[in-house]
């Protein structure tokens, strides 16, 4: 059983150079290492959008505030 990954951005990395070394040394497929590499990417992503946020409602408290949209955007353009 695997240790458990540290929920910081420390953490994640420190699991997907893991995830890395071990496709490296052929411990594991490489359809594995992609599948954690796409999970670590929406993770990423979830994480831009609550930074957003969280820029935006900062930012409404001092009155520097973008119209709030009614949309978000939830990847690239």
């Amino acid at each position: 059983m695997s240790k458990k990954i540290q929920r910081h951005t420390w953490g994640l990395r420190e699991a997907l150079f893991e995830e890395w070394e071990a496709l490296r040394r052929g411990d594991i497929p490489p359809s594995r290492a992609l599948a954690s590499a796409k999970v670590a990417a929406v993770i990423l992503q979830s994480v831009e959008v609550e930074m957003a946020y969280t820029k935006q409602i900062n930012n409404a408290k001092t009155g520097d505030a973008l119209p709030i949209a009614r949309e978000i955007r939830l990847g690239a353009a």
